[in-house]
């Protein structure tokens, strides 16, 4: 008789468990919001996908098929906005907003817009831009392939841009930039690069771009190694950009190595400023070497 009370009461305790275990799940789900950790006994059952690490520290989850299916009727709605008669451009940058705030799962189906010959040169182009803003280390591989040879000079100079725009391009593909700069053989690269070397602060850069100021055939080449040295202000370099103020063949590079040659503000070069003032060279470049007269400290 004993046993038999004892296994009523094992089973009703058991019931009584079982009862509450339900309500309270119920009751969390009734409370919990739609998207909550308690919505739906899948959500329950399926962990969220863990975390990937991406970049320097840089976080995010996979990127779900929903969000890459939205990315895509994003951009698709974007390639009929530059082939429509009505293309409003306001539009387009909204979207390309949209797209870009899908983080990862945007990466991919951007990289095949911005490494497709086929594609609209425009497109392509504001593709690799959202590349940039996506601050994720997938992003960075689509843009390196878009500084392969084949693809035009605009859109790989759009890539080395983007590349330093975004933090983990700059980290991981810097090396690439100091290699296309001495080798490239478009200029509208070189030059990019050139700009991103000399904001760097790598100590190689200065032996790099005084190179490129003396040889470089290009004059935008050249333009953008001599901000890059007054961007650094190496002392050793003051004398590459006297030489390139007097004797570049170029109205404009001679008028920013004047330039740069005064983010130094030395009063050991007053008397070079003073000898260009004077002298027979451009109005432009005379009158970049009377504003750095007064950039300079007075005297004690």
């Amino acid at each position: 008789m004993v046993k038999l009370r004892i296994a009523v009461l094992s089973v009703a305790i058991l019931i009584a468990c079982v009862s509450g275990a339900f309500w309270a799940v119920f009751a969390a789900e009734r409370l919990a919001p739609e998207t909550g950790a308690f919505s739906g006994f899948a959500r329950r059952a399926t962990p969220p996908p863990a975390p990937v690490v991406s970049g320097s520290g840089l976080a995010s989850t996979l990127p779900a098929a929903s969000d890459v299916r939205s990315v895509q009727a994003l951009l698709a709605r974007m390639r009929q906005s530059f082939d429509g008669p009505t293309a409003d451009w306001r539009e387009t940058c909204s979207m390309a907003a949209d797209a870009v705030r899908f983080g990862p799962a945007a990466v991919d189906p951007l990289a095949r817009i911005a490494g497709d010959d086929r594609e609209l040169r425009g497109l392509r182009l504001l593709a690799i831009d959202m590349l940039a803003r996506i601050e994720d280390a997938a992003a960075v591989p689509a843009l390196i392939g878009c500084l392969d040879k084949r693809h035009p000079e605009d859109v790989r100079a759009a890539a080395v841009t983007a590349l330093g725009a975004n933090a983990v391009g700059r980290e991981r593909a810097s090396w690439l930039f100091f290699d296309l700069v001495r080798s490239d053989a478009h200029p509208a690269v070189r030059a990019r690069a050139a700009d991103l070397v000399g904001r760097s602060g790598d100590p190689r850069a200065v032996s790099l771009l005084e190179n490129v100021i003396r040889d470089d055939a290009s004059p935008t080449v050249r333009l953008a190694a001599a901000g890059g040295l007054g961007a650094i202000l190496e002392p050793g370099s003051l004398e590459t950009l006297r030489d390139v103020g007097r004797m570049d063949r170029d109205a404009t590079v001679r008028t920013a190595a004047v330039e740069a040659a005064g983010n130094y503000r030395e009063p050991r070069l007053r008397e070079f400023f003073q000898s260009i003032e004077a002298g027979d060279d451009t109005q432009q470049v005379r009158a970049a070497a009377r504003r750095q007269l007064w950039r300079i400290p007075a005297e004690d």
